[in-house]
């Protein structure tokens, strides 16, 4: 019998007194070992030991790279310690073949592992003594091939049935743990989708593109998280080698597709089709093959990195045949040129008219690489054909994250500051666009009186007609025409939808009516139009990088801070690496309300003073932004105890959307005081109510009213309507009122034994705050909090009084505000007359 001992992979086999080695390629951030596993793959591993112990062998396969030879060596380990393991060499060499026939000639004991490194090599007599070993002497084989296929025509299939076991390439879910266990660190979601995206979700791939990208410092670690430092993903040298090495092992016809497609990018299938036949069934099974749902079904390689680095290796006189093979068949089958051509004909030295050049930029706004629609249309003179130039132009602008804010809008524009070489500058524009750009710019600001002055739409340019649409209707809602306006906004969302339009649009379009139904308090709403089309995928390219800033803006509307403060985690070193200032301060706001919220004030605290090293008013960013930052920037301000300042910052919020007639915005800011206790701002929100016919409006109504008649029914119907929107802080504060109108809520009569009886004030008030603070508390946080005194959870509260966990959250944080305590257990240290330091304190909640 032949043993040996375990050793780390690539496993050290012995065979008669000679040893060899499982060759495998690793490329790696640091020394290769098991921080490149995922968790689940010990249960995998163990599952496949079993089923290939309890049969004739197992067979792992999968695409090149996918994991299947680091996963068969530790099978091999697994099953092989007890009885003994041999690696057969592939193909079959002189002494393996000895040592099988010493073998069969004097068999082990039953359990021998016999390791197969590479199924499609071995052949020859060998073949039939292994299958007389397994079937007559009990042997395992643990087979490996890197065919997609699992080597349907390999000899030793024709002899034994080994269960097969495929190693898949990893979801978007699973390679991102996949790589935080490698790297060593979180990644920021775009980090982490660019890397998966590149390297198709392949193990060997996606370590290979972060250990280049590390090197030249575009994959950098910034505040405790590995971020993306630009837009362009640069082709690093292991890359260029693996695809040099890749490409003389493919067969030539599958070799030829991957070569079409990385010189033209995109190309209808069916071109793809007719060119390369069945070819294209393999790349498709190895994986790089994108299909867009479009109306040709456009067919491209995954990740632009790998299109950059083969399309590089690529010969001058195949890649002109190749063009010209495309080129004959698009003008036979008379469709619109492929972005890809335009490209690949300038590579070629071929001259491109200026129409071509236009139809070729257009549509790469289609393939989210505006800059590279922007690069050919450098090469076109403006004055050849100067309103379709200009409106492309614009339009790539936009994709690329030009036209952001009114600053960018009037450099661009050429109307402020000095005129730089590399500065884009939209040239040829008509006084009338120029001017409908400007009343942009002026809504941008928050200014809507001059747009819905005009009464006809002016002549613009395709690419910004849509935005000038959006923002009448974005007129319409914060001016107080909600019901119509969102009802319009939702329209165009939903035409741009179902026309197949640019992907930048419809992602501008859904953030724009998230902040519409953000701003008119109808947040279950926006949580629900983000959650419909919001991925990853959508700001991956360009410069937006703010999907995952919205994700958590949802999580923060619907309560959820946790997740809220998960995301802003990762997306505010990606967003400062980005120098996304624009959005900054509006990340750090909604850190610091999540982190208010959760009860946490020293990281609250440290947020809030994050937002105030980055000025909202010198951000120079759309306006509805910079009010959705101060919004939350001011309950952070109020739950961390800094009421008077929260309050005056939204009253003057409220005095600037009056004076230009943003009721909307106004009302949410009025809203906000009257939760606070500023008792001048109930007149304001009822004035400012009958202003507008939104549902928040209403709701402001009816709690205005209960206010002022003491009348619990209106409060109760407001209550109500704030809950059907999702709006909690507000409805929290209007809860708060009724129970003080109908005294002590039922839940505080049976309070549980251990809890003290309530007192006017806790033993050490002056710790806690005046008598008047802790006389603040509503009955129902006196009852939570009785039950904090006695360590219950906050889902042992909701079970015991009835409520969501959310609800005696939002409760408690109220309370430990009003109380100037961080958490339940200085609050707990307080009252009884102990002394908590905040720093060690680890918040229950």
């Amino acid at each position: 019998m032949i043993l040996m001992a375990r050793a780390s992979p690539p496993a050290i086999i012995r065979s008669g007194g000679r040893r060899s080695t499982v060759h495998t390629q690793w490329h790696s951030l640091g020394t290769r070992g098991h921080s490149w596993w995922l968790e689940s793959d010990a249960l995998w591993i163990t599952d496949v030991a079993r089923r290939a112990a309890a049969g004739n062998g197992v067979l792992l396969y999968g695409e090149p790279g996918a994991g299947q030879d680091e996963m068969a060596s530790e099978v091999v380990q697994r099953i092989g310690a007890r009885n003994g393991q041999m690696e057969l060499s592939c193909p079959p060499d002189v002494e393996t073949g000895q040592q099988l026939e010493r073998l069969v000639n004097e068999p082990p004991a039953p359990g021998l592992v016999l390791f197969i490194a590479d199924l499609s090599a071995f052949d020859g007599p060998e073949v039939e003594l292994v299958s007389r070993l397994v079937i007559r002497h009990g042997a395992v084989v643990v087979a490996v091939s890197a065919d997609p296929q699992g080597a349907p025509d390999a000899a030793l299939s024709r002899y034994l049935r080994l269960d097969r076991a495929r190693v898949l390439d990893l979801s978007l879910i699973r390679a991102t743990e996949y790589l935080q266990r490698g790297i060593g660190g979180p990644l920021s979601e775009r980090a982490a989708y660019t890397i998966w995206n590149s390297g198709a979700g392949n193990r060997s791939m996606m370590r290979m593109i972060s250990a280049d990208w590390v090197e030249v410092g575009y994959l950098v670690h910034a505040d405790g998280v590995w971020v993306v430092s630009g837009a362009d993903s640069p082709a690093g040298p292991r890359l260029v080698r693996h695809w040099k090495q890749r490409l003389a092992q493919l067969d030539p016809a599958v070799r030829q597709v991957f070569e079409l497609l990385a010189l033209a990018h995109d190309l209808p299938l069916n071109t793809v089709l007719e060119i390369c036949g069945n070819a294209v069934d393999t790349v498709h099974e190895l994986g790089y093959l994108r299909l867009e749902e479009s109306a040709s079904r456009d067919a491209s390689l995954r990740g632009a990195i790998n299109s950059a680095a083969i399309a590089d290796q690529v010969p001058p006189g195949r890649s002109r045949n190749l063009l010209d093979r495309v080129t004959a068949h698009i003008e036979a089958a008379d469709i619109p040129l492929p972005v890809g051509l335009v490209s690949w004909k300038l590579r070629c030295g071929i001259d491109v008219r200026p129409d071509r050049l236009l139809e070729g930029a257009e549509r790469q706004l289609h393939s989210y690489t505006p800059m590279q629609a922007l690069e050919l249309l450098k090469m076109i003179d403006p004055a050849e054909v100067p309103e379709r130039a200009t409106s492309i132009r614009i339009a790539a602008l936009l994709a690329a994250g030009y036209f952001m804010n009114t600053e960018t809008l009037a450099l661009l524009l050429g109307q402020e500051g000095p005129q730089e070489p590399s500065r884009p500058v939209v040239e040829g524009v008509t006084p009338e666009a120029t001017e409908a750009l400007e009343l942009i710019g002026s809504a941008w600001k928050g200014d809507f009186g001059q747009l819905l002055a005009e009464h006809e739409e002016p002549n613009l340019p395709d690419s910004v007609r849509w935005l000038w649409q959006e923002l009448t209707h974005e007129a319409q809602v914060v001016t107080g025409n909600v019901a119509a306006g969102l009802q319009s906004s939702r329209e165009l969302l939903r035409m741009l939808e179902q026309t197949e339009s640019v992907p930048f649009l419809i992602q501008r379009s859904r953030m724009g009516l998230f902040h519409l139904e953000l701003a008119t308090g109808e947040w279950n709403r926006a949580v629900g139009t983000l959650a419909r089309g919001w991925d990853a995928a959508s700001t991956a390219p360009g410069r937006e990088g703010r999907g995952s800033l919205y994700t958590a803006i949802a999580e923060a509307l619907a309560g959820r801070f946790e997740m809220c403060i998960y995301h802003l985690r990762r997306e505010i070193p990606q967003l400062t690496a980005l120098e996304r200032f624009d959005v900054l301060p509006l990340a750090y706001s909604i850190r610091a309300f999540a982190w208010a919220k959760s009860g946490n004030r020293s990281e609250a605290l440290k947020a809030l003073a994050a937002v105030e090293q980055q000025p909202l008013e010198a951000t120079g960013g759309i306006w509805r932004i910079r009010w959705a930052g101060g919004f939350f920037w001011a309950h952070a301000m109020a739950l961390v105890g800094r009421v008077d300042e929260a309050t005056e910052w939204v009253m003057a919020f409220a005095a600037r959307d009056r004076e230009l007639g943003n009721v909307s915005q106004e009302l949410m800011a009025l809203s906000a005081a009257l939760q606070w206790g500023y008792s001048p701002a109930r007149e304001l929100l009822e004035e400012a109510a009958g202003r507008s016919d939104g549902r928040f409006a209403e709701a402001c109504t009816w709690t205005v009213r209960g206010l002022k008649t003491a009348d619990p029914r209106e409060l109760e119907y407001g209550a109500l309507l704030l809950r059907s929107l999702g709006h909690y802080l507000l409805a929290d504060f209007v809860q708060e009122e009724l129970e003080r109108m109908n005294g002590p809520c039922p839940e505080q009569k049976e309070l549980p034994t251990a809890a003290a009886p309530h007192h006017e004030k806790p033993r050490s008030v002056s710790a806690v705050g005046s008598e008047k603070a802790w006389s603040s508390l509503t009955p129902r946080q006196r009852a939570i909090v009785d039950y904090v005194l006695v360590d219950d959870s906050n889902s042992e509260i909701a079970s015991k009084l009835g409520l969501s966990v959310r609800t005696i959250e939002s409760h408690l944080y109220l309370a430990y505000a009003k109380l100037n305590v961080a958490n339940r257990a200085e609050l707990r240290g307080i009252v009884n007359g102990q002394s908590v330091e905040l720093q060690n304190v680890t918040s229950h909640t």
